[in-house]
């Protein structure tokens, strides 16, 4: 009688430190060398801050190619690659971009998200994926000025660093 061949299932242990514990998660199955390739690799979340006009934008697209997020995403969607600001809808963007990010980090890879996160609290939901996708998180202040391309009025701008919290 001849040997039968049992289907092959790949068992992994993946242990990540982030956000100040220690991660374990277990996973079976097979996947594709270049999905293994990424898992297995420190997968960063940059959270990139800043004033509006700062360049969190090109950070984030400089150090993630086409995994850089942010709620203004939400708005040129809405105006159909034209940026349409409504005031009305940011929770709509925020909500959008925190559910791109998690799509991002369920892909596995660095990922980046640009907002101004002026506030501690804006940040939070962030970590929390970070903690769930074992990612690892940089945050990353933004201070130049180079104009804020959505023509964000100075008034704007004045209460939103009058509010400026720091983040770590």
């Amino acid at each position: 009688m001849g040997r039968r061949s049992l289907p092959l299932v790949r068992s992994w242990l993946t242990l990540t430190f982030s956000e100040g514990m220690l991660n374990r998660k277990h996973t079976e199955g097979a996947s594709s060398p270049a999905s293994l390739e990424r898992k297995m690799q420190t997968q960063t979340l940059y959270i990139i801050r800043g004033l509006p006009g700062s360049g969190k934008s090109t950070k984030g697209e400089a150090l993630t190619p086409g995994r850089c997020f942010a709620a203004d995403d939400f708005f040129y969607l809405l105006g159909g690659g034209t940026y349409a600001f409504d005031p009305r809808r940011l929770g709509e963007a925020h909500a959008h971009c925190q559910a791109s990010v998690e799509a991002a980090m369920r892909d596995g890879g660095h990922v980046s998200v640009a907002n101004t996160f002026t506030q501690r609290w804006e940040v939070k939901p962030y970590r929390v994926l970070a903690r769930r996708y074992g990612y690892t998180v940089q945050v990353i202040h933004m201070t130049e000025d180079y104009g804020s391309v959505h023509n964000v009025p100075a008034a704007a701008i004045a209460r939103m660093r009058e509010r400026w919290e720091a983040v770590v």
